[in-house]
C-alpha cells in the first residue's frame, strides 16, 4: 500500500482504512492481519465509522474470526455499535467462533451496551452451549466455589455502615451462591449433591434462606464462620493427589449426553476449530458425540479435571477444565504467539530454519471456567531431570526432588546467611530475601553458583533426554528441534514479559523435541513487579538447558536463532503493538486488582482501565525498540511493589551489571543491533549475580 506525500494528514486516516478494507475484500491476508490496527484507528478518529461500515459489506465475515476478541473488547466502547455488526454477521454462519469469547465478555457489559448487542445476544442463545457450560462450571470442586463466592462476598462485607446496595449486592451473591451450592435436588453429579446435603441446612440457618441474616452479620463473625468451614471442607475434599473420579461425580449432564439423544439439531463442536486464516466449513467440523465416563482430577491446588470429549472422528479430544480462572491472559499469549508464527513463516530467514512457537488452544467460557488444550506425549521438563537424577542417585523416582538436593539446601542456606544483617524477627520469605538483595556481593554470589554447581551433574536432561531417544540421529534430532523451539520460546516469553517459568512449566514433545511452554499467569512483567521475590531474569537459561546443547552450546544452536527471531518481530512490532490493544481496551480482572494495589503502595492515582495497561504496552515497545534489558528490568522494578525498598540500589547494580564481566554493562540504554540485544539478553539469563539472588522455587541451579 504506497500512500503519496501529498496527501493531506486529516486525510490519512479515511485513506488507511480505506485501502485496508478492500484489500481485505481482494483476499489480502497482510490486510487482514492489520485489522486491529483499524480498530485503534477508529477508536481515535470516528469519523472513519461510516467507511468502515460500508467496506466491511463487501469482505467475508470469516476473515473477521482471528480478531473476535479485540472486537468483543469493544462492546461497550464508542466503537461498539461498529463492530457488533460484523459480530453478528460472524454468529450467523459461524455461531461456535463467537458464542464463548461473547459470553465472557458480555458478563460485566453495562444496561445500554446489553442494548446494543441484545442482536447478537438473540443469535447466539444456544441452549445445548448454555448447558455445556454451566454443567463445566460444577466441574470445579464445590469446596472452592464455595471459597470463590465468599471472597467475592468479602469486600461487601468489610462495610461496617452498609449501604442499601451493599445489602441488596450481599443478598444478590448469597442467593447466587446458595443455587449454586446448596441445592440438594438439583442434578450436578453426586459429589456436587453430598456436599449440598452436608452443608446446605448449616449455611442456610446461618445466613438465611433469603441472606437476611448474612446482611447484618459483622465482618469479624463472616469470616471467623467462612474460615472454619473452609477449613473443615478441604480437609474432606477428595481426591488428594492427581487420580481419577466418574464425570457423573461432577455432571450428570455430561456423563449422560449424547448426540444421537438431541432432537432439536443443536450439536456441540470441538473448540479450536476457527483459526480464522482460512474460510471455515461448519460442516466438517468435528462435533462432541458423548464424553469419557472418567476424568482425571490434577493434584494441583484448584483441581483441574482433564475431560475426554469424544468426537464423531472416532477419537478423544482432551481438554483441561480449570475453574476459578479467567483464562483471557493465557488465551491472548497464545493469540500472539500464533500472530508471531505468521510473522516468522513470512520472514525468509526464519522460514529457512523453521522457527516458530508451538500453541494450543485456550478456551475461555466464563470468568469462573474455561478449557485448556491437552497436548499429549509430553513430559514437564522437571520429570525427565527428576527421572535422571533417580537413576544418578540410585533412588526411587518418587524419592527425588530437585528442591530437596544439596544445590538447593546451599541455595536456601547462603539467602539464609544474610538474614542477621538486618533487625527483627524473620516471619516470611521476604525477611530472609530482601537482607541478601540489599548486602549480597557480586563476587559472593559467583562463588555461591560455583558451590552449586559442583553438587549436581549438569548433563541430567540431556542423559534423560538421550533414554527418550530410538538412536543417535534421533537424539541429535530431538535435540535440534528443541533447540529452535526454545529460541524462538525465550525471544517471544521475552517481548510479553512471561515469568513462573519454573521446570514445571516446560514440556517436551517426546515424539519431535519441541519445547512448550504453557501457564502464563505471570505476563507483562508482573513476576518483576508483583511476586514477593521478584524475577530478574529475561527468560529461563540454566544450566541444565545450556548442557543440553553442547558440544555446540549456546552460541552455536541458540543465539543465531533468537537473532533472526527478534530481527522478524521488530520489523512487524507493529502488527503485534495492535494485536495487544486488546489489553488497553478490555483490562483483565487480575490486571484491575494489580494497579489497585500498585497504586496504594506508590501513592499514584487509581485510574486502572488507563495507565497500568498502556504502561505494559508501552514497555512491549521498548523491548521491540532495541532497548537494553537490563534497563527495562530496572524500569520495571521501579514501577513495582519494591520499589521503596532498601535493597534497590544494590539491586539495581546487580540487574544493571559490571562492565568487566557483562556484554549488557558495556551497552548503553539502546542496543545498537539486534546481535547486540539478545548478547544481552543471553548475558542477563545466565549471569551468577542473578541466578544466586532468585527465588528457591524456581530451581535456579538446575
Amino acid at each position: 500500500m504506497i500512500l503519496h506525500s501529498n496527501i493531506p494528514v486529516d486525510q490519512l486516516p479515511r485513506i488507511i482504512t480505506e485501502r485496508i478494507l478492500r484489500s481485505m475484500a481482494a483476499g489480502s491476508t497482510a490486510a487482514r492481519d492489520r485489522f486491529p490496527r483499524l480498530l485503534e484507528i477508529l477508536g481515535n478518529f470516528p469519523e472513519v465509522s461510516k467507511i468502515l461500515r460500508s467496506e466491511v459489506k463487501k469482505i467475508p465475515s470469516w476473515m473477521f474470526i482471528r480478531w473476535v476478541a479485540q472486537m468483543m473488547a469493544l462492546l461497550d466502547k464508542p466503537e461498539g455499535p461498529v463492530v457488533i455488526p460484523i459480530l453478528i454477521e460472524i454468529a450467523k454462519l459461524y455461531p461456535q467462533a463467537v458464542y464463548y469469547p461473547f459470553k465472557i465478555s458480555s458478563e460485566d457489559l453495562k444496561p445500554a451496551a446489553k442494548k446494543v448487542t441484545a442482536p447478537l445476544e438473540k443469535i447466539l442463545d444456544k441452549p445445548l452451549l448454555n448447558n455445556l457450560v454451566t454443567s463445566l462450571e460444577k466441574l470445579t470442586h464445590p469446596e472452592h466455589r464455595f471459597k470463590d463466592w465468599t471472597e467475592s462476598l468479602k469486600p461487601l462485607m468489610r462495610n461496617k455502615n452498609r449501604s442499601e446496595e451493599d445489602q441488596r449486592k450481599i443478598a444478590e451473591i448469597w442467593q447466587e451462591m446458595a443455587q449454586d451450592l446448596f441445592d440438594a435436588a438439583s442434578d450436578h453429579g453426586t459429589y456436587n449433591k453430598k456436599f449440598a446435603t452436608t452443608w446446605g441446612k448449616n449455611m442456610i440457618s446461618k445466613f438465611g434462606k433469603d441472606g437476611s441474616k448474612l446482611v447484618k452479620m459483622s465482618n469479624e463473625t463472616f469470616l471467623s464462620f467462612v474460615g472454619e468451614s473452609l477449613g473443615m471442607m478441604m480437609k474432606d475434599m477428595v481426591p488428594r493427589t492427581t487420580a481419577k473420579m466418574k464425570l457423573s461425580d461432577f455432571s450428570r449432564t455430561l456423563s449422560d449426553f449424547e448426540q444421537s439423544d438431541q432432537t432439536t439439531g443443536e450439536y456441540i463442536e470441538i473448540p479450536g476449530q476457527y483459526s480464522g486464516l482460512g474460510i471455515p466449513n461448519p460442516e466438517s467440523h468435528i462435533k462432541v458425540t458423548s464424553f469419557d465416563t472418567d476424568v482425571l482430577v490434577m493434584g494441583s491446588l484448584r483441581r483441574p479435571k482433564r475431560v475426554k470429549f469424544r468426537g464423531n472422528d472416532e477419537k478423544d479430544h482432551p481438554f483441561l477444565v480449570k475453574g476459578g480462572e479467567d483464562l483471557r491472559l493465557d488465551q491472548r499469549v497464545e493469540q500472539l504467539f500464533s500472530v508471531m508464527n505468521e510473522i516468522l513463516n513470512s520472514d525468509p530467514e526464519s522460514y529457512k530454519r523453521r522457527l516458530s512457537i508451538k500453541t494450543y488452544q485456550v478456551i475461555p467460557m466464563t470468568t469462573k471456567v474455561g478449557m485448556i488444550e491437552w497436548i499429549n506425549n509430553t513430559k514437564p521438563l522437571k520429570e525427565i531431570i527428576e527421572e535422571e537424577l533417580a537413576k544418578h542417585e540410585g533412588k526411587k523416582k518418587d524419592d527425588v526432588n530437585i528442591l530437596k538436593t544439596t544445590g538447593a539446601t546451599l541455595h536456601d542456606g547462603w539467602i539464609k546467611s544474610y538474614a542477621n544483617r538486618t533487625p527483627g524477627k524473620k516471619s516470611s520469605l521476604c525477611d530472609y530475601y530482601y537482607p541478601m538483595f540489599e548486602f549480597a556481593t557480586r563476587a559472593e554470589a559467583v562463588k555461591q553458583v560455583a558451590r552449586q554447581a559442583t553438587t549436581l551433574p549438569g548433563n541430567l536432561l540431556q542423559l534423560g533426554i538421550m533414554g527418550l531417544s530410538a538412536s543417535p540421529e534421533n537424539f541429535l534430532s530431538l535435540r535440534s528441534q528443541f533447540a529452535r523451539t526454545l529460541s524462538v520460546f525465550n525471544i517471544a516469553s521475552y517481548i510479553i514479559g512471561i515469568g513462573d517459568r519454573h521446570l514445571e512449566n516446560f514440556l517436551m514433545n517426546f515424539v519431535d523435541g519441541g519445547l512448550i511452554g504453557i501457564d502464563f499467569g505471570h505476563a507483562f512483567g508482573t513476576a518483576t513487579q508483583f511476586l514477593p521475590i521478584p524475577e530478574l531474569m529475561p527468560f529461563r537459561l540454566t544450566r541444565q538447558l545450556r548442557d543440553f546443547l553442547q558440544p555446540l552450546g549456546v552460541e552455536g544452536l541458540l543465539k543465531n536463532n533468537m537473532i533472526y527471531t527478534l530481527g522478524a518481530l521488530r520489523e512487524s512490532k507493529s502488527i503485534l503493538l495492535n494485536t495487544m490493544d486488546v489489553f488497553i481496551k478490555e483490562p483483565l480482572i487480575d490486571w484491575e486488582k494489580l494497579a489497585r494495589r500498585l497504586s496504594r503502595e506508590q501513592g499514584g492515582e487509581e485510574n486502572t482501565n488507563v495507565w497500568f495497561p498502556k504502561k505494559k504496552i508501552e514497555i512491549v515497545q521498548r523491548k521491540l525498540d532495541g532497548y537494553n534489558p537490563a534497563y527495562i528490568t530496572v524500569q520495571e522494578l521501579r514501577e513495582s511493589v519494591h520499589a521503596r525498598q532498601n535493597f534497590m540500589k544494590n539491586l539495581e547494580s546487580a540487574i544493571l551489571g559490571d562492565a568487566e564481566c557483562n556484554a549488557r554493562a558495556r551497552i548503553k540504554q539502546r542496543c545498537p543491533s539486534v546481535k547486540d540485544q539478545v548478547e544481552c539478553l543471553i548475558d542477563q539469563a545466565t549471569d551468577a549475580n542473578i541466578l544466586a539472588r532468585t527465588y528457591f522455587g524456581w530451581a535456579p541451579w538446575i
